[in-house]
């Protein structure tokens, strides 16, 4: 049970530190949902993008699911970094008529703008 009490305190310090960005998790996390006044900026943006259609999905979707190295990704359009800087070097892929944002490196889902 000393070893759950020791986990609890280091669980809470996360939350604190996501405010200062300090910790790498806590500042990507931060980033990864764009505020509500740019999500129908970027969600139009996006449908104007010509990509091909993953067909053969055999992951999740859905937030911090990592997207297998097999999937064609394309990298996050100019317009909308314009839009939503944070996501400059993010990738993304279309599945279902969803635009799927994925993490750079880790492919890691962050957001999925319906489509």
């Amino acid at each position: 049970m000393t070893s759950k009490d020791l986990k609890t305190p280091t669980a809470e310090t996360k939350p604190s530190t996501s405010d200062n960005k300090t910790t790498g998790n806590a500042a990507t996390a931060a980033t990864a949902t764009p505020p509500a006044e740019k999500r129908t900026q970027i969600s139009s943006a996006m449908k104007q993008e010509k990509v091909e259609e993953v067909a053969n999905v055999n992951f999740n979707l859905s937030i911090g699911t990592a997207v297998p190295a097999g999937v064609r990704y394309y990298p996050m359009p100019a317009r909308i970094v314009e839009i939503y800087p944070e996501w400059r070097g993010y990738d993304f892929i279309l599945v279902h008529g969803r635009y799927i944002v994925l993490r750079p490196r880790t492919h890691e889902i962050v957001y999925i703008i319906e489509g």
